[in-house]
């Protein structure tokens, strides 16, 4: 069993990534906010103390389990570029880390926020996929055509020697594996996931 320590950290430092500290809730407007010490911010609900994954690695080893451990990076759990830039954690009581990246066809720059780390490091893309429907809260002309993103992510994946789990396995979480509790497989993203994990291979189309 792996654990996940964190799910898709984004909004901070990657200081605060690992070792830990304030962490501030935005809001809209003016920050009234700005001269509270921390305790009074987190008193008054406009941030809170977070102890970095490096505390929460610890708190896991500290109970005796020796799991391996998934640490997704910043971005909502894409970007793992400060891994290589002196963040990556330290873990001398258990069996490991593994870094996660969620992969998705509105992100970038997949040299030095995926591949540079996998170089050194354990990496798992544990999301990934695309639908042909837009996803809502991103902006349409960021989105690539899954037509030509899900072919490239699995020939990347298959190129480097990447570790992937395919994600959604729900007809309605996008992005979906499946159209139905039949489990049949959706054309744009299920059907050629499938064909990658059952050794079909993917060209090299160059990376984003």
């Amino acid at each position: 069993m792996i654990f996940d320590l964190f799910n898709e950290p984004h909004g901070t430092t990657w200081e605060i990534w690992r070792n830990g500290g304030f962490v501030p809730v935005k809001k809209e407007g003016v920050d009234e906010t700005a001269f509270l010490t921390e305790a009074e911010k987190i008193k008054n609900n406009v941030g809170f103390h977070s102890i970095g994954m490096q505390g929460l690695l610890d708190a896991v080893r500290s109970t005796g389990a020796k799991n391996v451990v998934l640490a997704g990076g910043l971005h909502y759990g894409y970007d793992l570029f400060g891994i290589i830039k002196g963040f990556a954690l330290d873990d001398k009581e258990g069996h490991g880390i593994i870094y996660g990246s969620h992969i998705y066809p509105w992100k970038k720059g997949y040299q030095d926020r995926v591949l540079a780390i996998a170089e050194k490091y354990p990496v798992l893309s544990g999301e990934n996929g695309g639908n042909t429907k837009k996803i809502g809260f991103i902006p349409e002309d960021q989105q690539e055509d899954t037509a030509i993103w899900v072919p490239r992510f699995l020939g990347m994946m298959q190129k480097y020697q990447l570790h992937w789990t395919g994600f959604s396995f729900h007809p309605k979480a996008s992005p979906v594996l499946i159209s139905d509790w039949d489990y049949t497989p959706t054309p744009e993203w299920g059907a050629l996931a499938k064909q990658a994990l059952a050794g079909d291979k993917f060209p090299d189309k160059g990376l984003r």
